[in-house]
């Protein structure tokens, strides 16, 4: 992955709902000079065309999204695509070399609250690139961004990557702990001694991390006890942040859904945009 990325790929049906991760895209490009793919993905058509008629066809459909785009000041390239829209993009990602794929949530459902669907869920698990899931209107650059960690190394390379892409943004580092056999333990007694160990946790997190000193430096830490999305919502909400910050495991199996659990409850009850950054085996 380039810092700052050199390639962003932007999948689209250019749709009414593709404005908002449209316009982010086109910031983030301007902002790091980055090279814009916009990639739409066309339904295989039965019974199949003549090429030639075909290549006329998507050359015309090529030239209206690009007039429809003012984008003149960015380095832009738009492509189609065929297939299975999850796929297709994990495989641009890896033949276009993309360091961030941006897109937004598939639909909304009958109380307005957002939806992600199986697709973008999918794009999620399968890109080895940082996916930015894109929910509010773009107002400004990220100033305040929110990252929920459990200490692990896959929250620490996500504090890192997201550190590197945001420079001069501010980081909420939120840790949520729990009461261990609360059944049998008086909350309000244990909880002097719990702080005390989750900020000793903090400080072996940071410095196994090896956090590079300009962006521990920006990191603001807040360890409260209580469930994970209260506790990463709540801090949202405090500090008004404008980005959250979430990373996954590149595995598979029962160690990934399980942890593949809290990263999609995270990412649905956020309302803020959402980067979720794949800890990849090896990295």
């Amino acid at each position: 992955m380039h810092i700052p990325p050199k390639v962003i790929l932007f999948p689209t049906d250019f749709s009414s709902r593709c404005d908002r991760p449209l316009a982010r895209a086109l910031k983030l490009a301007r902002q790091w000079n980055s090279r814009l793919i916009l990639l739409h993905i066309l339904e295989d058509r039965k019974p199949p065309r003549p090429d030639s008629e075909e290549s006329r066809e998507e050359a015309r459909l090529v030239e209206k999204l690009r007039e429809d785009i003012d984008a003149d000041d960015v380095n832009l390239e738009i492509r189609l695509g065929h297939g299975d829209v999850a796929s297709t993009v994990a495989a641009a990602v890896d033949e276009l070399g993309a360091d961030l794929v941006v897109t937004g949530v598939a639909r909304y459902n009958e109380f307005g609250d957002f939806v992600l669907g199986t697709t973008v869920d999918r794009l999620i698990r399968r890109s080895r690139a940082p996916v930015l899931i894109v929910k509010q209107r773009v107002r400004h650059d990220y100033r305040d961004i929110l990252v929920a960690s459990d200490f692990s190394t896959c929250s620490a390379h996500a504090l890192k990557v997201a550190g590197a892409l945001f420079t001069d943004a501010r980081f909420h580092l939120a840790h949520a702990f729990h009461v261990p056999f609360s059944g049998f333990i008086d909350k309000q007694t244990a909880m002097p001694e719990l702080q005390a160990h989750a900020e000793t946790d903090l400080r072996a997190f940071l410095q196994e991390a090896n956090m590079p000193a300009s962006i521990a430096g920006r990191v603001v830490p807040h360890l409260d006890y209580g469930e994970v999305c209260s506790m990463v919502r709540r801090v949202g909400r405090d500090f008004g942040t404008d980005l959250a910050v979430i990373g996954t495991h590149g595995r598979s199996g029962f160690i990934a859904t399980m942890i593949g659990s809290v990263a999609e409850a995270l990412l649905s009850c956020l309302d803020s945009d959402v980067l979720m950054v794949r800890e990849l085996p090896g990295a």
